[in-house]
């Protein structure tokens, strides 16, 4: 079975256990925009073991407008070929 690279937050606000699967799978896959039911990821650069991404996320304010909410982080990919 191959493992997919780790992914570990170097800068930004924190990150689900979920967001860094998703991101380990588009690293593996050699992918850089995914989504998944209310977020989406696009890696913006690559480094050597560094990926800088923007996660969108679809939300709603307290008068359910809807508006979306993006982060921006890098993480530090381990076990990438």
């Amino acid at each position: 079975m191959k493992r997919r690279p780790a992914a570990r937050l170097v800068r930004g606000y924190d990150i689900t256990a979920t967001d860094k699967r998703h991101i380990s799978g588009m690293i593996a896959l050699d992918v850089r925009e995914a989504s998944s039911k209310r977020k989406s990821y696009s890696i913006q650069s690559i480094d050597s073991n560094r990926v800088e991404l923007v996660i969108c996320e679809s939300d709603r304010d307290g008068m359910e407008r809807h508006f979306m909410r993006r982060q921006s982080i890098r993480v530090e990919v381990a076990g990438k070929k």
